[in-house]
């Protein structure tokens, strides 16, 4: 199910979806990042899934579902490469292995770019 606001008019707004599964997974659930973002310290590993392009240049859209783990960095690591703020979370340094996404909750929007 997509997200009602989902829009590919804008970069990122609501990219997320809900999938339904037809019988149990095999694979624990997601836990929530902490509030403090203390779950989002350099070095530690995170895991990112989603379905982008498989290659930044004329990359195809992968029919299955796509993960990979990276670790986060810190903000100044990654303004050497991309704009960042305080509402970004960084990770990466793995060859290969990146990807962007937009990560929803209650009380904020956090764009993660993993690098």
């Amino acid at each position: 199910m997509n997200h009602p606001s989902f829009s590919e008019n804008v970069e990122y707004s609501n990219d997320f979806m809900v999938v339904e599964l037809e019988r149990l997974s095999a694979f624990q659930p997601v836990k929530f990042a902490a509030a403090d973002d203390s779950d989002f310290k350099p070095g530690k590993m995170a895991t990112t899934m989603g379905w982008g392009t498989t290659a930044e240049e004329n990359g195809t859209a992968p029919y299955g579902l796509q993960r990979v783990g990276v670790p986060f960095a810190s903000d100044e690591a990654c303004a050497a490469y991309a704009t960042v703020d305080s509402s970004m979370v960084c990770g990466g340094g793995v060859a290969n292995k990146d990807a962007i996404l937009v990560v929803h909750s209650s009380s904020r929007t956090r764009k993660v770019e993993m690098f």
